[in-house]
């Protein structure tokens, strides 16, 4: 299996980033899953969620 690609986007509340990674997954030729850093934080177990390592 070759290895895979990873594409991270980076800005402030309302940049449009939810729009790119859409508009990327309709134009990309490969498959690309769009995950929120909300979704994989709190995947993590409950013992690394406590502050300060995750605070807002």
């Amino acid at each position: 299996m070759a290895p895979g690609h990873i594409i991270i986007l980076n800005g402030t509340s309302s940049a449009g980033k939810s729009s790119l990674a859409k508009a990327l997954q309709t134009q990309l030729p490969n498959p690309y899953l769009h995950l929120e850093i909300d979704t994989m934080v709190f995947a993590l177990p409950k013992r690394y969620l406590n502050p300060p390592l995750w605070h807002e």
